[in-house]
């Protein structure tokens, strides 16, 4: 019997909170962190989608035959992590700005760090959550 199996990486983020599991738009069920969970499907073309809250991912269609298991991973954005040292640095240059060179508009520089997570909590709320299918 065709099954998908979905792999959630351990993460700090969302670390004590399960994510959903939709297949064709139906509850299958919940997946904790760093948990991985075997669901038996029929073969055919299905729908695959995770979500946390009101936030989600895209729907991820998968394709199955009889008999496969497709792999999936799901993960959380990273963007604040990747972020983090720009914002250090912008922090910085706003400080050495204001301070040495009397620049009255350097903490402008710091306003676009907020408006990323605002971004995924709001508009892109079905990026949130990140799931690809891994290949064999």
């Amino acid at each position: 019997m065709p099954a998908l199996k979905i792999y959630r990486e351990s993460e700090h983020s969302n670390k004590l909170r399960n994510y959903k599991i939709f297949i064709d738009g139906e509850f299958v069920g919940t997946i904790a962190d760093g948990e991985t969970l075997d669901f038996p499907i029929s073969y055919g073309n299905h729908t695959v989608m995770a979500s946390i809250d009101w936030c989600g991912s895209p729907d991820v269609e998968v394709t199955l035959s009889e008999n496969e298991i497709k792999k999936m991973k799901i993960s959380s954005f990273k963007i604040p992590i990747k972020f983090l040292p720009m914002g250090i640095i912008l922090f910085i240059l706003s400080f050495i700005l204001t301070t040495y060179f009397k620049f009255t508009w350097a903490l402008l520089l710091l306003t676009p760090l907020p408006m990323i997570p605002l971004y995924y909590v709001t508009f892109g709320r079905k990026k949130y959550l990140s799931l690809i299918e891994i290949k064999n």
